[in-house]
């Protein structure tokens, strides 16, 4: 039978005809979305820089925070210190000159406290736009956490629930009000990035002895992150708005310390897998 033209040539397979040009278009069109994709996410993953953005740190007067802090300043942000402990506090800010050069914000409350946190951020937020004349960069370091140190068979009630009022429901709702905040700048059409970096722990992946409220709180935390992630990519949130977690192991300070001591180190590798 005589050949049909370039352009109409076709596949036979099974009785299924499909023009070859169909089939080469479609290639053509799936090669360009996904060098497009590729390309957002190079763009949208780019190396962020610290230098004058706020970095919300809570917890900033504990081991992790007070460090976080510090390091934070020294790249150029400006921050926003929380802790519930004034004197925790102003530990941190003495033992670090350029950290106490760079804070926008220091505060004393409850994380727990709803008003007060929410009140906390607007007032670093605020001060911020002040002080920021560019497109405004926040990174939130959802850091403060306290341990129960309890046995299961033991646990008091009342300290299981500050715990897992302390280390998931706290940073759970400071994370879904930054998230309302990019929500707002996204619907004024203001260029504004957001970005939560949730603090868990490996003994949320693995669990502890005589940490059975802290473990369960971290993984939570850890849940919650993954979850809010996935909302803000299928809300069109994403990359204004991202949320991170980190698993840091247990450090040697004063978090655990009665718990697993550092003379302790024995028992503690046989409670921490």
């Amino acid at each position: 039978r005589a050949m049909p033209p370039a352009s109409q040539v076709c596949v036979e397979a099974g009785g299924l005809v499909v023009p070859f040009w169909c089939l080469g278009t479609a290639c053509a069109a799936l090669v360009a979305l996904a060098v497009a994709l590729w390309a957002l996410e190079l763009a949208a993953r780019a190396p962020f820089s610290l230098k004058d953005c706020l970095v919300i740190v809570t917890g900033a007067g504990g081991d992790i925070g007070g460090e976080i802090s510090r390091l934070a300043a020294e790249k150029g942000a400006w921050v926003a210190t929380w802790d519930s402990s004034a004197r925790r506090l102003a530990s941190t800010l003495t033992a670090s000159p350029a950290l106490a050069d760079r804070v926008l914000h220091s505060s004393v409350f409850d994380i727990t406290d709803d008003r007060a946190r929410q009140d906390a951020l607007h007032e670093a937020l605020a001060r911020y736009a002040d002080r920021s004349a560019d497109a405004q960069r926040v990174v939130v370091v959802n850091n403060a956490g306290i341990v129960d140190g309890q046995p299961v068979q033991s646990a008091d009630p009342a300290l299981s629930s500050r715990v897992v009022a302390v280390d998931l429901m706290a940073p759970l709702l400071l994370m879904s009000e930054v998230a309302k905040r990019a929500s707002e700048a996204a619907g004024a059409g203001q260029a504004a990035q957001f970005k939560v970096v949730n603090v868990s722990s490996v003994m949320g992946l693995l669990g502890a002895g005589r940490l059975t409220s802290y473990s369960a709180a971290k993984a939570g935390l850890a849940m919650a992150s993954e979850s809010a992630q996935l909302d803000a990519e299928s809300d069109g949130l994403w990359p204004r708005l991202s949320v991170l977690t980190v698993f840091p192991y247990a450090v040697s300070g004063t978090l655990f310390r009665g718990i697993y001591g550092d003379e302790d180190e024995p028992r503690r590798r046989q409670a921490v897998p």
